[in-house]
């Protein structure tokens, strides 16, 4: 069963919080946090307080243990647009905002997965060790 946490009407556009959200997709609670904790963007703080809620929400609602989350899925979609004053020259200034959507689940749902993220978070990222 998964967690879920929700932050609605966000003020930044959806492109440019799909960026971090693609991030984090996938990886275990520990390794997003420090990815939205290291990230410059203001979306990293957005996000990264729905994962707390979250987090929060798989302890207390659901008695799950902290270190066995895993992030496995990220949305973010458009919510309706907000129309701001008149502007005669211009018609509308229309203003984007967002739903950040963020569901966990414990890597004992998924036996078949946890020896390959905690495989997969023990090795050293290729990229970076051939430069």
């Amino acid at each position: 069963m998964a967690t879920k946490a929700t932050h609605r009407y966000a003020r930044i556009s959806p492109q440019k919080c799909r960026l971090v959200g693609d991030q984090i997709r996938g990886k275990s609670v520990s390794v997003a946090l420090n990815i939205l904790q290291f990230s410059k963007k203001k979306a990293a703080k957005l996000i990264k307080k729905v994962l707390d809620s979250a987090i929060a929400n798989a302890e207390n609602n659901d008695s799950m243990d902290i270190d066995e989350l895993m992030v496995i899925e990220v949305q973010i979609q458009n919510a309706p647009t907000n129309r701001q004053g008149v502007c005669k020259a211009a018609a509308f200034l229309l203003r984007w905002p967002l739903l950040v959507k963020l569901a966990l689940m414990g890597l004992k749902a998924f036996p078949y997965l946890a020896k390959p993220v905690v495989a997969m978070l023990d090795k050293p990222n290729k990229a970076a060790t051939s430069i």
